[in-house]
């Protein structure tokens, strides 16, 4: 029954979070946001590669910030999209990672933090690379606890991919 109730208590967790999120979507553009879309985004990702000179320069980010630009345009709210995706994806990362590190309670009231505190949902309506990073960061954290005690290749090689896509 606790189990059943958890669930409930975790899908409408998200449910909420999703929400507070898309009421910040339409917010104006802020200073960073036009400086990562006019210095990094707006540029071929073979080059955004090559250069990865700059703060704020998250290649996985602004490549998806470029495509989704050259395919369907520069309102705020679509170049918004990738870290508003990130955004969903921390809180059930956050949930599971709490979870394999402590127990459901606890997991729980780390899902309502991250869903729930203005600062991350801010960053997740950001254009900008942020969200990425922590969605990462906490994914790595998962993966670490899963290697120590599963030590499955398949999880290095997440590991890799993670800590290379952080890092560039």
């Amino acid at each position: 029954m606790y189990r059943e109730r958890s669930l409930v208590v975790l899908w409408l967790v998200l449910f909420v979070g999703i929400a507070a999120r898309i009421m910040t979507l339409n917010d104006l553009v802020q200073f960073e946001e036009a400086f990562v879309f006019n210095r990094h985004a707006s540029i071929p990702p073979s080059e955004l590669l090559a250069s990865a000179a700059g703060e704020d320069n998250h290649f996985a980010y602004n490549s998806a910030m470029n495509a989704i630009w050259h395919l369907l345009g520069t309102d705020a709210m679509l170049l918004r999209f990738p870290a508003f995706v990130a955004g969903i994806l921390l809180i059930p990362i956050s949930y599971q990672t709490a979870r394999m590190l402590y127990n459901q309670q606890i997991a729980l009231w780390t899902t309502v933090l991250v869903a729930g505190l203005f600062p991350l949902i801010e960053a997740s309506t950001l254009a900008n690379g942020t969200t990425w990073a922590a969605v990462l960061l906490t994914g790595m954290v998962w993966l670490c606890v899963r290697i120590l005690s599963e030590n499955r290749l398949r999880d290095w090689l997440w590991l890799s991919l993670g800590l290379w896509l952080s890092m560039t």
